[in-house]
């Protein structure tokens, strides 16, 4: 895994706050796995998508994703 790749996953205290934080200062991210990060909801994927442009894949597997965030917030995501 190199600096533009992380694995959060499975970790509770995982946030839509800590989402907002990564997009601020981790722009170059390029793959992030959040897998059964529960407690996540549509406010902080999608600042994730705004503040992450260069996002190529992104593991939402067992986290509760909007609909709208699957069909307008992820175009160019994997």
């Amino acid at each position: 895994m190199d600096s533009r790749s992380a694995y959060v996953g499975r970790c509770p205290l995982v946030s839509d706050a800590g989402l907002e934080v990564l997009a601020r200062c981790c722009e170059g991210l390029r793959r992030l796995s959040l897998r059964g990060c529960e407690s996540l909801t549509g406010r902080g994927l999608m600042a994730l998508a705004a503040g992450c442009p260069e996002l190529q894949l992104l593991n939402v597997q067992e986290c509760e994703v909007p609909p709208e965030f699957k069909n307008v917030y992820c175009v160019s995501i994997e």
